[in-house]
């Protein structure tokens, strides 16, 4: 024996793809923190975090019964930069700390609990945006789940790693000398040669992150201040600008992706009434085609009456998106070639239970040549469309068939119905139930047979033997025409009703949610205005699971929206911070948009809009505002402390976490970066969900520190203009009220922070 296909040897492949991103994303993670600390101390304090982390994660993988797939891993693989975080921002708190003298393990814990709000703060809306997803059902919703688990447990593990484990590696390692030259942009000259190499290029790297950041703080101190409201105008314009044009270019939706798994499919139908071993005689043609296509390794021949399935498995090797494609395109084009074939459909395998780029279109009614004709007519004009590639119906004509037509006044003469005739022909061919016999755990159906009745040809069903109420034996002849044609090989029903289904293959690089949207439009509304009463024309199929699937995602990701902004009201006690912050999350749509219709312009790559993908925007909505978390926090603590002008604390906020938010930003996108532009097994499965992850959070994190100071600063022009300026008193003091002021009024009543100062 010899097992022609083993489906293992993909998802094995895959899962070991997956993990070796996962090692690359954190080598590639610990480099750039390397760039931009310069210390092995340091980045070892902070990398310490990721293995600890996936530890906790695979404890809580086996606690619930969860396997590792490919999903799961590739879930971990994104968070392997997102987990280092919160130790980011700890290390930097750290740092400032250290350098006004202070002991390490005094600035280790100070340090800690100055960040502790913002992070809890950033670690919660990260976790939140994941409990919406509950609301998506299906394979889509099975694979959210997964991804969400191992993203959302990971950076809860974070927090606590971030809290414990690295200020308690701080006091005990960093180096005070050390930490004051990196914060001065001083190479580190202290250690081996190894370290001086590793200090001289990282202050390489810092000269130019830098001058980026000097450039940032310009464009901020050129917006802040009174009377440059146009200024901070035209810097919120920037993102509103791009969104309103990638508003444009979101493509539409499809499913869940096929993958590319080594098999391809020509499925074949012999005109009804071919023989099986003329149906085996036809196949010799398409398999030998088949067999001689570069790359092909085996081929695998089933039949079953009235449909045949030529199988062509690929070299794994080449079993890539577009050689796969290629290998559907010959066989398509070649299927003219073969008559006898009432379709000869070719198609990939898809990875998922959802049957691919493949939708319905069911014509239901009640007369038989009223619907063959109505399912011809929307054949056709499907085949017309752009990316649709074939188009089969399950309404299939001319199969051989007897059909016994009673005579009612013979059946009359011989005090005989209807039912009775039927009953004893169908009794004679093949049984009729009668009733089922309960043996034990089995249910046996009980079948009434004609003794000694054998019938084989029209003639001896003619002769069938009837016997009248009053005793007389008639034949089948005599009170019924038994007529030789053709028909319909089975009818079938949708809700009772008689239907035709239509299966439309649609192009791996057409979009399935605009060739809905277009069936819908331009085919059957038009179509549903000439019908006559009680038949209609429906989607079905993938469509019915993409409209619900993509129904149940907007709701998630609305209700993402809505719970992260009310989890900040909670944590700032105020309406107005939260709004601030918010603001970031039309930027990262934004970003992960433009990355998307980037990726699709590179000759080769089709990237769409999946179900996975769409969840990379859920995910967006709780991690782009961390930054802009990071950056009100600091400005309220500035505030209480030493820069009291909402203008001298927004800017010395944007300076003192520019490079925590570039080091946090620049380890989460090199973290993700191999799954999304590395190809490999499996790597289409969750490719789109990195790319949009990456351009997303890249895009937000350089739009944040511009934009923020400028929509919080407009804030309290507004704030100024509507309110008068009394005399108030903060924290025990009378002062003149300021605009800044009056903004806290109206967030929050006080200046109060998540650091409890």
């Amino acid at each position: 024996f010899d097992i022609p296909y083993d489906e293992n040897n993909y998802i094995n492949d895959s899962i070991a793809f997956v993990q070796g991103n996962l090692i690359i994303g954190a080598i590639l993670a610990s480099l750039i923190l390397l760039l931009f600390l310069g210390s092995l101390r340091t980045v070892a304090v902070i990398a310490i975090t990721i293995p600890t982390t996936l530890i906790a994660v695979f404890m809580v993988f086996a606690a619930l019964g969860r396997s590792l797939n490919v999903i799961s891993l590739a879930g971990l693989a994104f968070a392997v930069g997102m987990v280092v975080d919160n130790a980011i921002v700890v290390l930097e708190s750290v740092f400032t700390h250290m350098q006004q003298q202070k002991s390490p393990v005094r600035a280790a814990i100070e340090g800690t609990q100055e960040v502790g709000g913002a992070m809890l703060a950033s670690t919660l809306t990260t976790i939140a945006v994941f409990a919406p997803i509950v609301l998506v059902t299906g394979e889509a919703g099975q694979l959210f789940f997964d991804i969400g688990m191992a993203l959302s447990a990971s950076i809860l593990f974070s927090l606590f790693a971030a809290l414990t484990l690295v200020p308690m590696l701080s006091g005990l390692l960093l180096n005070q000398a050390e930490a004051q030259q990196m914060l001065l942009d001083q190479v580190y000259r202290q250690g081996n040669w190894f370290e001086r190499m590793v200090a001289k290029t990282s202050g390489v790297f810092r000269f130019w992150q830098g001058r980026l950041e000097r450039g940032l703080l310009k464009t901020v101190g050129w917006s802040l201040g009174a009377g440059r409201q146009g200024r901070r105008l035209v810097i919120l314009a920037i993102p509103i600008s791009l969104l309103v044009v990638t508003t444009r270019l979101l493509p539409a939706a499809d499913y869940l992706p096929e993958g590319n798994r080594n098999l391809v499919l020509w499925l074949a139908a012999p005109f009804p009434g071919t023989s099986i071993p003329e149906a085996v005689d036809l196949s010799a043609g398409p398999r030998q085609f088949v067999s001689e296509q570069p790359g092909v390794i085996r081929t695998l021949y089933v039949h079953r009456p009235g449909l045949q399935a030529i199988a062509a498995f690929l070299d794994p090797d080449e079993a890539t998106g577009q050689n796969l494609d290629g290998m559907v395109n010959q066989m398509r084009a070649a299927s003219a070639n073969y008559p006898g074939y009432r379709f000869l459909v070719p198609r990939r395998v898809p990875i998922f239970r959802d049957p691919g780029k493949e939708f319905e279109v069911q014509v239901i009614g009640a007369n038989l040549d009223q619907l063959n004709q109505l399912q011809q007519d929307v054949s056709n004009q499907l085949r017309s469309l752009a990316g649709v590639q074939n188009v089969r119906s399950d309404f299939v004509t001319g199969a051989p068939e007897l059909q016994v037509i009673p005579n009612r006044e013979r059946l009359a003469e011989a005090g005989l119905s209807e039912q009775e005739l039927g009953t004893l022909v169908e009794a004679a061919l093949g049984g009729v139930r009668a009733s089922e016999f309960v043996d034990g755990r089995r249910e046996l159906d009980v079948t009434v047979q004609l003794q000694d009745t054998f019938v084989e040809s029209p003639e001896q069903l003619r002769q069938l033997a009837i016997f009248s109420d009053s005793g007389f034996q008639l034949q089948l002849a005599d009170v019924a025409n038994v007529v030789e044609t053709t028909g319909p090989d089975v009818i079938n029903h949708v809700d009772l009703e008689r239907a035709v289904t239509l299966t439309v293959s649609v192009a791996r690089e057409a979009p399935l949610g605009a060739l809905l949207q277009q069936t819908e439009q331009e085919i059957l509304e038009p179509l549903r205005t000439t019908l006559a009463a009680g038949y209609r024309v429906e989607l079905a199929g993938s469509a019915d699971v993409l409209t619900e699937t993509l129904l149940q995602l907007g709701q998630a990701f609305l209700l993402s929206l809505v719970i992260t902004y009310l989890l900040l009201v909670a944590l700032y006690r105020s309406l107005i911070y939260p709004m601030v912050i918010m603001v970031t999350v039309p930027m990262g749509m934004t970003g992960a948009v433009l990355s998307l219709v980037v990726a699709n312009l590179i000759p080769g790559v089709v990237v769409p809009l999946d179900m996975i993908t769409g969840l990379g925007f859920v995910i967006l909505t709780g991690v782009v505002v961390n930054n802009a978390i990071l950056l009100v926090d600091r400005t309220l603590q500035l505030q209480q402390a030493d820069y009291p002008r909402l203008d001298d604390a927004l800017y010395h906020a944007v300076s003192d976490r520019l490079r925590p938010i570039f080091m946090s930003a620049g380890t989460s996108v090199l973290g993700m970066l191999p799954l999304a532009v590395f190809p490999g097994k499996g790597a289409e499965l969750y490719q789109g969900l990195g790319i949009a992850l990456t351009g997303g959070l890249a895009l937000s994190t350089l739009l944040t520190p511009t934009v923020v100071p400028a929509v919080m600063r407009l804030l309290s022009d507004v704030s100024r203009s509507k309110l008068q300026r009394p005399k108030t008193e903060f924290n025990g003091h009378s002062a003149s009220t300021t605009s800044e002021q009056i903004l806290t009024e109206v967030a929050g009543g006080s200046y109060h922070t998540n650091s409890g100062k």
